[in-house]
């Protein structure tokens, strides 16, 4: 199984089209985790009393431009969330300290939104002997960076999949 962990700004189309068929075709299954407060779950939403500013920031963005079309995915988000979304982050190094299980992180060579120092932070911290960033060349964040790299990602997946039985 293939779990899709997915950030708040996740669209209503299909996710990952090219790669989900791919994996299909090769005998995976994929599932995505969408995060409370995304549109997929019950309560409240993102939250701010003036969002004209956050939006503001993301306009620079053609990949945010695009998502903000999208009726499902949040406008704004509260302070809260962010906050909340930060911690998941600043514990990304420490949590791949302590697997050794074979990580390979995918990142956008043009990805605007995101420091691609973060990936070499958890790369370098990774306690896995066997680790591996693969960048998008004409990948920009998330679902662009994904879709431009199916050969590859699906390649890493295969040599990583158990030699018989049912595909993880």
């Amino acid at each position: 199984m293939i779990w899709l962990v997915l950030g708040p700004e996740i669209p209503s189309a299909p996710l990952y089209p090219l790669l989900v068929a791919a994996l299909r075709e090769a005998g995976f299954a994929a599932a995505a985790v969408h995060p409370r407060g995304t549109g997929y779950s019950p309560g409240p939403r993102g939250h701010l009393d003036d969002h004209r500013r956050f939006l503001a920031d993301h306009r620079a963005y053609a990949e945010a431009l695009a998502m903000q079309q999208d009726p499902l995915v949040v406008r704004s988000f509260s302070l809260r969330m962010l906050a909340a979304q930060r911690e998941v982050m600043d514990r990304c190094a420490g949590n791949a300290a302590r697997t050794t299980a074979p990580l390979l992180l995918v990142q956008g060579a043009r990805d605007a939104l995101v420091d691609p120092a973060g990936n070499d932070e958890i790369l370098a911290a990774s306690a896995a002997g066997d680790r591996r960033k693969l960048v998008a060349a004409q990948g920009g964040h998330g679902s662009s960076a994904v879709e431009t790299t199916v050969e590859p990602l699906l390649g890493w997946l295969e040599a990583h999949a158990p030699a018989s039985g049912p595909r993880p």
